[in-house]
């Protein structure tokens, strides 16, 4: 089922709340005024009581007369419901009102009944009544005043008459309201929206209008040009990544296919065919690398080459690499200096990825370094990091290629031959292993001097 658009369910959830609202200071309002004037009738009923206890006061110790009588009559202007006994239960005094819905009044009681405040409805019209003991020096009296509550009534009435009304009519308007100001608060995300899906693969460097407001658009704003911008970094690295890998697969390829096909055209001794096989199986050689290189970065940008860590000791794993990198710096005519301390080092992490790292800083080190140069690899450990350099006196790297060193398929020395050179994913490869053990590989350098390549690892234990 099709969801309604977010402005009607912003209209709609703020009708709601805002009837909910309206119907609760309804409710409470037309009870509270039901009860405040209930009060009002209460404390007249007790105000006209006293008034009669006064007039008892002052009229005496007199029997009930036709005096009293007239005296009440007087006082009270003969319409007001007024009953009164005396302590022997006889009539004192009663008002034509009272009379006339005596089989309604609640009874007198004797003296020695308590005061109570109760509502009858006689003849379908509601009367609050009071029945009470006025006690007086030397006498006592057994008194019952009313109200009629039918002129109050009707207030509370047309005030829930009112609210009937006017709550429904309140409800459309903020409604109306409600689509209106939503739909206008909206409309900049109905123009953001449009805007992001103009952007495509073909126009990535474009971005959103910032709104200046401070609010959550601005923010909604800066958040997806941010994406963008790393979308944007992203889809330049992917396609710089493919045409730089198909760079260097085709060559290896075409040289392949090269040394193949010279034997198949021409007549061929069997020593030219084995150089024409040695070579292609040399190049093979190289394209399985690089190949495996590709798949290596692949995985570990999709998340999926999860690295297997335990406890192990570092030193043990620089011995290891140092021994291969030995054969390195022999085959290239170089001296290997190994600095180790004697001391365990201990980390969390991978040692095959630990020791490619390793292999890779040394392979990259005698690779830049002529004939007779020195290769120095050495470890110190300081404030819970390992510390592993990688020092050559090669040709150096320029200030400006230490910014891109790490970049994919990236070789400072254009100038290098395949053999010699690489392809340029190697220290890419090996920062990647890096930073997955929490750590970061440092570059200082010095063009015709030599490079130091440094390996910062946090220690456990």
């Amino acid at each position: 089922m099709r969801q309604l658009p977010i402005r009607v369910r912003l209209a709609a959830w703020y009708f709601a709340v805002l009837g909910v609202t309206f119907a609760a200071f309804a409710l409470l309002a037309y009870f509270e005024m039901g009860n405040s004037i209930r009060k009002g009738m209460d404390e007249e009923l007790h105000d006209r009581l006293r008034g009669f206890q006064q007039l008892l006061l002052n009229e005496g110790p007199l029997e009930p007369s036709r005096d009293l009588a007239r005296a009440l009559a007087e006082h009270t202007g003969g319409n007001d419901l007024l009953q009164m006994t005396d302590q022997a239960g006889a009539w004192v005094y009663r008002s034509p009102s009272a009379a006339s819905l005596s089989s309604f009044l609640p009874r007198m009681g004797r003296i020695q009944d308590p005061a109570a405040i109760v509502t009858v409805q006689p003849q379908g019209k509601p009367l609050r009544i009071l029945t009470t003991t006025v006690a007086l020096p030397g006498r006592a009296y057994r008194v019952q005043v009313g109200e009629r509550i039918g002129p109050y009534e009707s207030i509370t009435t047309r005030f829930g008459q009112i609210m009937l009304i006017s709550i429904p009519v309140l409800l459309g308007f903020a409604l109306a309201g409600g689509l209106l100001l939503s739909g206008r608060a909206l409309t900049s995300v109905d123009r953001i929206t449009r805007a992001a899906q103009a952007i495509t693969v073909r126009n990535l460097a474009s971005r959103l209008e910032v709104p200046q407001t401070g609010d959550e658009l601005q923010r909604l704003c800066e958040t997806l040009n941010a994406m963008l911008a790393r979308l944007e970094e992203a889809f330049k690295r992917i396609t710089q990544f493919t045409a730089d890998a198909s760079h260097e697969l085709r060559t290896p390829l075409t040289l392949m296919r090269t040394l193949a096909e010279v034997p198949l055209r021409f007549p061929t001794s069997e020593n030219e065919y084995r150089a024409a096989l040695a070579g292609i199986v040399r190049e093979l050689g190289r394209t399985s690398a690089l190949v495996e290189d590709l798949l290596y970065i692949a995985r570990g940008d999709s998340g999926a080459a999860v690295l297997i860590y335990a406890r192990l000791d570092l030193t043990e794993v620089i011995r290891s690499a140092a021994a291969q990198g030995e054969l390195m710096a022999k085959e290239r005519n170089q001296t290997l200096q190994v600095e180790i301390g004697s001391g365990a080092m201990w980390i969390d992490g991978n040692r095959d990825a630990l020791q490619r790292l390793f292999l890779i800083l040394l392979d990259n080190a005698t690779k830049y370094t002529p004939d007779a140069g020195v290769v120095t690899l050495r470890s110190t450990s300081h404030a819970r990091i390992a510390c592993v350099e990688v020092a050559d006196t090669g040709i150096g790297i320029d200030p400006i290629d230490i910014t891109h060193l790490f970049e994919r398929f990236y070789r400072a020395d254009k100038a290098r031959s395949r053999d010699r050179g690489g392809v340029g994913l190697g220290l890419a490869i090996g920062q990647w292993i890096a930073t997955a053990h929490g750590g970061k590989i440092e570059v200082a350098s010095t063009p015709g001097e030599g490079s130091i390549f440094s390996v910062r690892l946090p220690l456990v234990g």
